[in-house]
């Protein structure tokens, strides 16, 4: 396997993370103070540049195109799960999370799936 070689390095304003662009296809998100990779973002190209939004919620990649990523995950679930209009029935959860996570009720206040 050939060398892979991260291009591009950034911190978010907060200095809590760094995003590195890299020929591998990837662009990863990593936890400054420990290292640990946060997240991985995967192209069809190798990517030449990232730069988070000034609030760090979000980061943009360029690889042959400009991709906008939304980082903010707990953030996003809360806003989806205010507006579920109905819980999922066991066969979507099947479908979508996987027959191995026990199914629940994503909000109690809904008919039940």
């Amino acid at each position: 396997m050939g060398r892979r070689v991260r291009c591009c390095v950034v911190f978010s304003l907060d200095g809590t993370r760094l995003a590195t662009a890299g020929d591998d296809r990837t662009a990863r998100v990593w936890a400054a103070d420990t290292g640990d990779e946060i997240a991985r973002l995967s192209h069809g190209e190798p990517v030449r540049s990232v730069a988070f939004d000034s609030d760090g919620t979000r980061l943009a990649t360029a690889a042959g195109t400009v991709h906008i990523w939304v980082l903010d995950t707990p953030g996003l679930i809360a806003q989806a799960l205010e507006r579920l209009t109905a819980n999922l029935t066991r066969e979507q959860w099947n479908r979508y999370m996987g027959p191995d996570v026990p199914y629940r009720l994503l909000r109690e206040d809904l008919d039940k799936g």
